[in-house]
């Protein structure tokens, strides 16, 4: 095991604020991980404002809706490379 999960970041945070005690448990999981030799990897945020609360506080990765909404994978790799597709992950994608 070399990271840590949390989970459900915008139920924890919503708006964040000084006083929002779920963002201190968030703070603390972090802390913990990072004590622990492990990276942090935050999942569900949704506004700019958790993504910088999460950085702020040396989340190591950050995923959620404010980044992209759950693709597949012809249309990651169609956003990975607009112009076409290559041989290789167009084979890929009939198996």
């Amino acid at each position: 095991m070399d990271s840590a999960s949390i989970e459900q970041v915008n139920a924890l945070l919503g708006t964040i604020h000084d006083l929002n005690p779920d963002a201190t448990i968030v703070k603390a999981m972090i802390s913990l991980a990072h004590n622990l030799g492990l990276k942090v990897i935050a999942e569900g945020a949704e506004s700019e404002e958790q993504v910088a609360f999460l950085r702020e506080h040396a989340c190591d990765q950050v995923q959620g809706f404010y980044f992209s909404r759950p693709v597949g994978f012809r249309e990651l790799l169609e956003q990975l490379q607009p112009a076409a597709l290559t041989a290789s992950c167009a084979a890929a994608l009939t198996r």
